[in-house]
């Protein structure tokens, strides 16, 4: 299974409508999220 884009809708510091589009084409199967602690990316 691939992720093509996650979207977001009033999630914490993300106001309104946001999508976040990873590109496609490359073959890569590593993505990384990062942020300073207790910023949610686990949640």
């Amino acid at each position: 299974m691939k992720i093509k884009s996650v979207e977001l809708n009033n999630y914490r510091l993300y106001n309104g409508k946001n999508k976040v589009v990873f590109p496609n084409g490359n073959n890569k199967n590593l993505y990384l999220i990062s942020g300073e602690n207790g910023f949610g990316k686990t949640t």
